[in-house]
C-alpha cells in the first residue's frame, strides 16, 4: 500500500506538493552552537569559584594564619621596627607626586605631604600594619595607647543619650576597639568581611570583644537603627571610604556628595535617632605607642528638608575629618 507523501519544501529549489525534503539542519544547529559559549562561560566561573574555595583560599589563608599567630608572639615593639615612616620634606614645595592613585584620590593635597608616597607603598607598611593588628590586645595591656576625649563619650552615655562613633582609617584603628572594649564602651560596628573566609575569621578573631558585627546591608542599617533608639547604645562606622571603580567616597576632596556612602549613610542615622555624632581617630605615635583622640559632638543641621540636612551635614563633618587625614597621609589605609 502507498502512502502519500504530503511533505511540502520550502524556499530556493522546491518544486512544490509531492517532493520530500530533509529538514535544514542549520535550524536546529544555531541555537545550540549559541547556547555552547554560554555554557563553556558558565563552566568556567563554576570551576574558578571551586578552585577559590576548596584550594586557594585554604592555601590563603593558612599562610595568614600562620604569619598571624607568629606575629603576635613576637616582642610588642618589633612591628614598628619593620616599616619607619618618612615624610620625604620637599623644601620649596613644587617636586611633583609621581604616584598617580595619590593625584587621583587626594587632588590638591599639599605635595610635602604626599611625596612619601611617590614610590608607592612598600611592603613594610602593610607588614607592620597587620603586625601591629594581631597584637592590638596586647598594646592595651602594655600601656602603649593613651585615650584623649574620653569624656565626650562619657558625657553622652552618662546622660543616657545613644551615640554614633565616626572613626577614620588611620594608624592601626583596631586599637579603638582594644580601648572601648577595656574601658566598659562596648557596641556595635559596621563590618565588610573579606572574602576569603579564613582572613574574615582572623579580622573577627582582632576584634573579638568589641560587640556585635552589623552588616554593611539594608539590614544592618536598620539593626543600627534599633540599637540607637530603643538600646539607646553605641554603633561605630567608619566613614572614609573607597570603593573598587568609584573612587574615594569620603573624604570629598572637592566633590560632590555620594548619595550613598558610609558617611551618608551615618548622617541619616544621625538625623532619624539623635544620636551623639562623635568623630574619633586613632595615630600612630613614636614606635609602637598609640593615640586614640575622641572629638566632641557634631550638631547637626535639621531644617526639616531631610536631604538638604544630609547634604550641609555631610560637609560639616567632611570639614573636620579631611585635615586630619591630609595631615596623616602617610598612616592612611585608603593609600596603602
Amino acid at each position: 500500500m502507498e502512502v502519500e507523501d504530503r511533505s511540502v519544501a520550502v524556499g530556493p529549489g522546491a518544486s512544490g506538493i509531492g517532493r520530500s525534503t530533509a529538514p535544514s539542519p542549520s535550524r536546529h544547529a544555531l541555537p545550540a552552537a549559541a547556547a555552547l559559549p554560554g555554557r563553556a562561560r558558565l563552566a568556567r566561573q563554576h570551576c574558578q569559584t571551586f578552585a577559590r574555595y576548596w584550594i586557594l583560599d585554604p592555601v590563603v589563608g593558612a599562610f595568614t594564619i600562620a604569619v598571624f599567630y607568629l606575629l603576635r608572639a613576637m616582642p610588642i615593639d618589633w612591628g614598628a621596627a619593620l616599616e619607619q615612616e618618612k615624610l620625604h620634606q620637599v623644601d620649596d614645595g613644587t617636586s611633583p607626586v609621581q604616584n598617580e592613585r595619590v593625584l587621583g584620590l587626594v587632588a590638591g593635597v599639599d605635595t610635602r605631604r604626599a611625596q612619601w608616597l611617590s614610590e608607592g607603598p612598600s611592603q613594610g607598611q602593610w607588614l607592620r600594619l597587620f603586625a601591629e593588628t594581631s597584637i592590638v590586645d596586647r598594646l592595651w595591656e602594655a600601656g602603649r595607647i593613651e585615650v584623649e576625649g574620653l569624656h565626650h563619650l562619657a558625657a553622652a552615655r552618662d546622660a543616657g543619650r545613644p551615640h554614633l562613633m565616626m572613626g577614620l582609617h588611620l594608624g592601626t584603628w583596631e586599637a579603638f576597639g582594644a580601648a572601648m572594649y577595656a574601658l566598659g564602651f562596648p557596641g556595635k560596628f559596621f563590618y565588610l568581611p573579606p572574602r576569603n573566609r579564613f582572613q574574615d575569621r582572623i579580622a573577627r578573631r582582632a576584634r573579638r570583644g568589641w560587640g556585635k558585627v552589623l552588616p554593611m546591608s539594608v539590614a544592618g542599617l536598620r539593626e543600627a537603627y534599633r540599637t540607637l533608639v530603643e538600646e539607646r547604645g553605641a554603633v561605630v562606622s567608619w566613614v572614609d571610604e573607597f570603593v573598587r571603580g568609584r573612587g574615594v567616597m569620603a573624604p570629598l576632596f572637592g566633590r560632590p556628595v555620594p548619595t550613598r556612602s558610609n558617611l551618608s549613610n551615618a548622617v541619616r542615622l544621625g538625623l532619624a535617632s539623635g544620636a551623639a555624632m562623635l568623630p574619633f581617630y586613632v595615630e600612630r605615635l613614636n614606635g609602637a605607642r598609640f593615640r586614640l583622640t575622641i572629638f566632641p559632638e557634631v550638631e547637626l543641621t535639621r531644617s526639616g528638608n531631610r536631604e538638604a540636612d544630609v547634604i550641609d551635614n555631610v560637609h560639616r563633618i567632611d570639614r573636620l575629618t579631611t585635615p586630619i587625614i591630609t595631615q596623616r597621609l602617610e598612616q592612611w589605609f585608603l593609600l596603602l
